[in-house]
């Protein structure tokens, strides 16, 4: 039996009302990605610093269609009374996931949900940022943590910059708790949006412990 457990996209959208920097509500104008930095190839032959930057920009190529164009495949699920609009789609994958992963991922859909949040951006931004605030609006977590990798300060300046985690769930009924290992991108533009990505990490002495979790795979996850 497999100790893998599979989640696929997730996006969340938040325009936030009270932003030192004003971001309009008639849509998202993402940066686009340099294209010196986006390559298909992550192989192995890369070194970990270079294989990230340009996984890095491959995630946020695929945000940028999922998010930018028209035409992506979205259908509309629901429309709260709060104004929160749902939305799901087949999702892509990137060359990062594993394929066994890949293609379990096929049997989902991915879920978008867009709203507007009565506070100013920085201090949402924040929130995502602190692991000891992370209950705060994920009750799913129950222990989330840093991994100790060797990330060069050259990818990490103050606008755009990457961390590794390890997070796991809580028990539900006879289900066991889940983990993840996952890379998380932070990135703050300009005119004042900010983006949380996460992807899968797979690292050594990070496997799967199937005694005490079962092994959850974020294929791809962001907040804007």
């Amino acid at each position: 039996m497999s100790c893998y457990s599979l989640i696929a996209l997730s996006l969340t959208i938040l325009y936030c009302v009270g932003s030192s920097e004003g971001i309009s509500f008639g849509g998202i104008a993402l940066p686009k990605v340099a294209p010196e930095l986006f390559r298909s190839e992550s192989s192995e032959v890369l070194g970990f610093a270079d294989k990230l930057k340009v996984e890095n920009e491959e995630m946020y190529a695929l945000l940028l269609d999922l998010v930018s164009n028209d035409k992506a495949g979205w259908t509309h699920v629901v429309t709260t009374a709060d104004g929160v609009t749902v939305q799901k789609r087949k999702m892509p994958t990137g060359s990062y996931v594993k394929e066994e992963d890949a293609a379990a991922g096929k049997k989902h859909a991915g879920v978008k949900s867009t709203g507007i949040i009565k506070a100013p951006i920085e201090t949402v931004f924040d929130l995502f940022i602190d692991n000891d605030r992370v209950r705060e609006y994920n009750e799913h977590i129950v222990k989330v943590r840093n991994v100790d990798v060797d990330i060069p300060k050259s990818l990490n300046p103050k606008s755009h910059w990457t961390k590794v985690t390890w997070s796991s769930s809580p028990k539900y009924g006879p289900f066991k708790a889940r983990d993840f290992v996952s890379v998380v991108n932070y990135r703050k533009f300009n005119n004042g949006t900010c983006i949380i990505l996460n992807r899968p990490a797979y690292l050594e002495g990070y496997e799967p412990q199937p005694s005490k979790y079962v092994r959850a795979t974020v294929l791809l996850a962001a907040n804007i």
